[in-house]
């Protein structure tokens, strides 16, 4: 049960948070740009650089597998409910 009421406001305070990036930006394009920078700083930083996984991980549209009020966060570097 605890567990429960600490997602609840945790995803109520994302909501707040989100609200306004969520409105003002164009989805597509800043879901596109955010996986080139994903791509960028999280993984070729740690050493992955085989050009199969590279390209795998920009086809994949992580934000399509998160709630609507997280997908901001979809390619920040850190876990997400799905």
């Amino acid at each position: 049960m605890r567990g429960r009421i600490v997602y609840l406001v945790i995803l109520v305070l994302l909501t707040a948070s989100c609200r306004g990036v969520a409105e003002n930006e164009a989805p597509q394009e800043n879901f596109s740009m955010k996986r080139d920078e994903m791509i960028e700083k999280q993984l070729k930083s740690r050493g992955i650089h085989d050009p199969r996984i590279l390209a795998a991980m920009r086809k994949v549209e992580r934000h399509r597998f998160v709630h609507s009020l997280l997908q901001p966060l979809a390619y920040s570097d850190g876990p997400l409910p799905i």
